[in-house]
């Protein structure tokens, strides 16, 4: 609270802030500038410019109505008074208080004139603003809503009435957003956890950087020429330098969701509008968005999930909007069934092996619905968001996780309630090995645990990673094991014993969640990543290739201390994790 660090003396304490204040300047801190009273009480929080240099408030005149008014904050001067506007439940004071920016109704957006009460604009949301970032120099302004799309808006555009605004991405931290003060460059926090910057004025390459998980959340700050970039969390602090970027084609800002087929040459993209696209015949490191050859519109909103299953000729795809809808892979077509669950948006979903069942995952539930004609035939309560669901490849055992740490385990026609089990923290993925007998679990505290499903107990010690299990997956021949976390690819041995670490490889940021398996022992994997950058490209891995020549034992590079020199160890998970000091 700035009044009790005013009203303290002078002491060692501002010498560790730098301060250097003589007793009189900081007297004069003390001085009040103004004093602002009503009769009647505000009805939002004061609104300041980033710069400090004035402050909007809104007093209660009666029931129906409201008063803006504009303050130099230099001097409590009254700039001017408004009539205020009904509805509003936040607000932001743009850049030298040239626009208010008020949110309410509802998904209202208006952009005032804080000195004639005129509204200049409206901005259309189809969904909840949770955050106003603007331009410290400029008249950007980006909006994000309550599932993290990032859109802009400029506000410098001659005219009135409804804007038009921009998408930019998707964000998995409203509050990780920040902009350069020229209007260069944005960056944040992509659904992934890497960080993307995008250039705002040219069509480049987004940059994406691997950074820090562990912590609190996210942070980035640019510098005002959008030159250097800033992330930082609990733990630590990273400095950027940003090159210029590259031009760059066939950037999909619209992308929303990415599948990758478990056994084939086929990926599958989620869109903004609604819509999907597939692509065929992979290669490795090719960008996908040229070879689209769909366009169909199935959801009220943006695809926020979807897998396949290429055998059996089908997608599935989850909305914002709670829809779930099957589609033809042959023709890229929704077939007629709508599934909905209670509100979107849908987390997760998946196909049964031999195509019968769809499975999705939203809040407080997951469904199972019959792939042929949509009917609903099984609802799996849980505590909280559903994480993950898998079913078994040649049985119909249903594995579902939510964000408390339950699995349930439940076969779709059955009557009989669902079984459960119980993981260390929010099982974050599962993967049963083919006929059931057999259960992976991951959870969020780096967690992989091995189970008997039909007696829910545990098989051998779990292994644990620093980091989140996003992905798990057998091979054919059971004998191995593919786990995913934040940043690795693992590949374990499965033994009597338990697991087996035998391999892992370092991904580059912005891997999704999930790989096709090329080959029976899983040594060669594909994965596909990018949807935070919009060029989605994938990548083909062979854990078993070593990726350098070993120094020889004579090397001076061996003889340094690179913990030390770098901040960083590898633990016994093969992960590379922060030193603590």
């Amino acid at each position: 609270p700035v009044k009790a660090t005013l009203d303290k003396p002078y002491s060692t304490d501002a010498n560790v802030l730098g301060l250097t204040h003589e007793a009189g300047e900081l007297e004069s801190l003390r001085t009040p500038v103004a004093r602002v009273e009503t009769q009647t009480g505000f009805v939002l929080p004061p609104a300041l410019t980033e710069s400090g240099g004035h402050v909007a408030i809104a007093e209660i005149l009666n029931p129906r109505e409201s008063l803006y008014s504009l303050l130099r904050t230099a001097n409590g001067e009254l700039v001017s008074s408004v009539a205020g506007v009904a509805g509003v439940t936040d607000w932001m004071l743009g850049p030298d208080a040239r626009y208010l920016v008020l949110i309410g109704p509802s998904r209202l957006v208006r952009v005032m004139d804080p000195r004639s009460g005129e509204i200049l604009r409206e901005l259309p949301h189809g969904r909840d603003p949770v955050r106003l970032v603007a331009a410290a120099g400029g008249d950007l302004l980006l909006s994000i809503d309550d599932i993290g799309e990032i859109v802009a808006w400029n506000l410098g555009r001659a005219g009135g009435g409804q804007a038009q605004g921009i998408r930019l991405g998707q964000t998995g931290d409203p509050a990780s957003v920040s902009i350069a003060a020229d209007e260069s460059r944005v960056a944040y926090r992509a659904l992934l956890g890497q960080v993307v910057v995008r250039d705002l004025a040219v069509r480049t390459t987004p940059v994406s950087v691997g950074v820090n998980q562990e912590g609190s959340p996210i942070r980035t700050r640019l510098a005002p020429d959008g030159n250097r970039l800033l992330t930082y969390n609990g733990r630590l602090f990273q400095l950027w330098r940003l090159a210029a970027s590259r031009a760059a084609a066939g950037l999909e800002s619209e992308l929303t969701a990415i599948g990758l087929d478990s056994g084939d040459s086929i990926a599958v993209l989620g869109f903004r509008d609604g819509h999907v696209g597939v692509t065929r015949n992979i290669r490795s490191a090719i960008p996908v968005t040229d070879d689209l050859d769909v366009d169909y519109i199935g959801h009220q909103g943006s695809i926020t999930s979807i897998a396949a299953n290429s055998a059996r000729e089908v997608i599935v795809s989850g909305g914002s909007d709670g829809l779930v809808r099957a589609w033809e892979l042959d023709t890229g077509a929704p077939t007629a069934p709508f599934m909905r669950h209670p509100e979107g948006p849908i987390h997760v979903v998946a196909v049964s092996g031999d195509g019968q069942w769809l499975a999705s995952g939203a809040q407080d539930s997951a469904r199972v619905w019959r792939a042929a004609d949509g009917e609903l035939v099984r609802e799996v309560p849980v505590s909280g968001r559903v994480l993950s669901v898998s079913f078994a490849p040649q049985s119909s055992i249903l594995g579902v996780g939510d964000e408390a740490g339950n699995i349930f385990l439940s076969i779709p026609e059955s009557p009989d309630p669902p079984g459960s089990l119980r993981a260390s923290a929010a099982a974050t993925a599962l993967a049963f090995i083919a006929d059931g007998t057999r259960l992976a679990s991951g959870d969020a505290e780096g967690n992989i645990q091995l189970w008997d499903p039909m007696t829910a107990t545990t098989v051998a010690e779990p292994h644990t990673f620093p980091h989140p299990v996003r992905w798990l997956g057998f091979t054919d021949d059971e004998a191995f094991l593919l786990a995913q976390t934040d940043r690795w690819i693992h590949r374990f041995a499965v033994g009597s014993e338990g697991l087996t670490l035998a391999e892992s490889r370092l991904l580059e940021a912005g891997m999704e969640a999930g790989a096709a398996i090329l080959n029976p022992d899983g040594s060669r994997l594909r994965l596909i990543g990018g949807r935070g950058t919009g060029q989605p490209r994938f990548h083909e891995i062979d854990m078993l290739a070593w990726r350098g020549e070993p120094l020889p034992s004579n090397s001076v590079l061996l003889a340094r201390d690179w913990a030390r020199i770098l901040g960083l160890r590898v633990d016994d998970g093969g992960d590379v994790v922060p030193v603590a000091r």
